[in-house]
């Protein structure tokens, strides 16, 4: 489960309000949309295992009861999906997505290739890929096992950790500009 969102006694999901002064552009939002967001963003969403889009979809049926393609466009919405997005970053989990959809175009590439020599070589960097994205998930687990801890044992505060997060995702987004 998230620590960015909660469920309360009347299963409606909250966002904790240390989220919303870290990042304004929540605030702009109503229930629905973070409902939403949290669905079809948070590493810890019950849709994790589909794609995005399929997590896009599946989240907006979930929060509205139907589907708009428009409705992404919204810049509220572009802006809070990026706040939550920067809040929860995590490198390890970014990375590993990143190298499963290599593997994926690698396997839609297999499908029409006719070489055997080349088959045998992409089944190879799959292989390698998995084993790479299971040594990923490995240190991950471990991290959480292990989270906060500094020097002379201290905990780094919840709120520390997200001003750690979305520091350092605004610093990767602002080299990619």
């Amino acid at each position: 489960m998230s620590y960015l969102f909660f469920i309360d006694e009347k299963q409606n999901l909250l966002l904790r309000p240390e989220c919303y002064k870290l990042c304004p552009e929540l605030s702009a939002l109503d229930e629905k949309d973070v409902l939403f967001i949290s669905l079809a963003y948070d590493y810890h969403s019950v849709y994790r295992q589909f794609p995005e889009h399929e997590r896009v979809r599946k989240a907006m049926f979930h929060a509205y009861d139907k589907y708009d393609t428009e409705f992404l466009n919204k810049t509220s919405i572009k802006l809070g999906i990026e706040a939550y997005k920067s809040l929860q970053y995590d490198r390890k989990i970014e990375f590993a997505d990143r190298l499963q959809k290599k593997i994926d175009s690698l396997l839609d590439l297999i499908e029409y290739e006719e070489n055997a020599k080349s088959i045998a070589d992409k089944l190879k960097t799959i292989e390698d890929l998995r084993r790479t994205i299971k040594g990923l998930e490995n240190e991950i687990t471990e991290s959480m096992i292990n989270k906060g801890q500094v020097k002379g044992d201290q905990d780094l505060s919840w709120l520390e950790e997200l001003q750690s997060n979305r520091k350092y995702y605004l610093s990767l987004k602002k080299e990619n500009v």
